[in-house]
């Protein structure tokens, strides 16, 4: 958590919303993040950075549902 903080602030990237979800049994942590950006390459910029951090398994955008 701390070096996707980290790495943010570097960015200057403006977390909204961070929620953690702990799964004991697979020894791993799913953290969600809202965040505040200027345009879609900003977006695509720090994910792949978070993505290069390491014990980062991936990193992925959640998709609107269309209705």
């Amino acid at each position: 958590l701390k070096d996707i903080s980290t790495t943010m602030a570097n960015e200057k990237i403006k977390m909204i919303n961070l929620i953690a979800y702990l799964n004991p049994q697979k020894q791993s942590v799913k953290i969600k993040i809202t965040i505040e950006i200027e345009d879609i390459n900003t977006l695509s910029n720090i994910m792949n950075r978070i993505q290069q951090l390491p014990n980062v398994l991936s990193v992925e955008r959640p998709r609107q549902k269309t209705q």
